[in-house]
């Protein structure tokens, strides 16, 4: 700062705040320089190598023993085709062979398949309405809509903020049973011959201030009920080994000692996938 004959004259070369020298404008240039170069390299890092690498953790594929008897049968198989296929989702070259993602020529060409429609997405499922039971979705132009009663019979996501890439899959088409009809959404916890269903929902709990008279609202997790279904009925769980061994009775003895054997209680979620799941398994 530079004083003459009693008059303050600022320097322009430095940035001044509240009366105090910051930073000189050379030095903050600099900075805006050195930043906009870190924003250039993280953008490039996001857009290109980011996807790349979700791609790979995400749509990794587990590859098995084949049974030769289904090999035999597969290759007996005249004209083999896949209706539905996301790869174009990916930037993906799908003319090199890859070890993750759906399919890509060379693999398909591998299986023999005669004919793959490879769709593109124009609404993408939002999530699931736990309070009002409804779908909602994204159309193309990404406004927000609630999907027409019956026109959504399945909802598969995943939450890939969780530990474990949790798996959330919504059914319905179900026979009504109590206040639920058809187009009712449950969440399914086990999938095959027996699904172990979830009929979960969300209420609006008021509570007024006894001073203020104030009235706030706040969404309540509703009680959990447990339904199965199987041979085209559904019903009620009850937590009993009774009820259960009614269900899998045609595999009785394998269910009473993987009951015994890994301490199954019946009136835990955790433990009823586990046997459900067993349950399905088996052949």
């Amino acid at each position: 700062m530079d004083r003459k004959e009693g008059t303050e004259i600022v320097n322009p070369g430095i940035i001044f705040f509240a009366g105090k020298e910051v930073i000189s404008l050379k030095m903050f240039i600099k900075f805006l320089k050195y930043f906009s170069i870190l924003v250039v390299i993280a953008a490039i890092i996001f857009f290109i190598f980011v996807p790349a690498y979700i791609d790979k953790s995400k749509n990794n594929v587990t590859l098995k023993v084949v049974d030769p008897q289904k090999a035999n049968w597969y290759d007996s198989i005249p004209f083999i085709a896949d209706l539905h296929c996301d790869a174009l989702l990916w930037d993906r070259n799908n003319l090199k062979k890859h070890i993750y993602g759906h399919v890509d020529i060379p693999r398909m060409q591998e299986a023999n398949m005669a004919f793959q429609v490879f769709t593109i997405v124009s609404k993408t499922p939002k999530g699931i309405n736990i309070e009002s039971n409804e779908v909602y979705f994204l159309d193309s132009a990404g406004k927000e809509l609630i999907a027409v009663e019956g026109s959504v019979k399945k909802v598969d996501c995943i939450n890939y903020y969780s530990k474990d890439s949790i798996r959330y899959v919504f059914k319905n088409g179900y026979p009504a049973i109590d206040k639920q009809n058809e187009y009712y959404y449950y969440q399914v916890l086990t999938e095959g011959n027996i699904e172990l269903l979830a009929k979960k929902f969300k209420y609006i709990s008021s509570t007024k201030d006894a001073l203020t008279g104030e009235l706030t609202k706040d969404f309540v997790d509703g009680a959990v009920v447990l339904y199965v279904y199987g041979n085209d009925k559904i019903q009620v769980f009850h937590p009993n080994k009774k009820f259960i061994l009614s269900l899998l009775k045609d595999k009785e003895p394998a269910i009473n000692n993987f009951i015994e054997t890994n301490k199954i209680n019946l009136k835990k979620s955790v433990d009823l996938i586990s046997l459900f799941n067993y349950f399905n398994s088996l052949k």
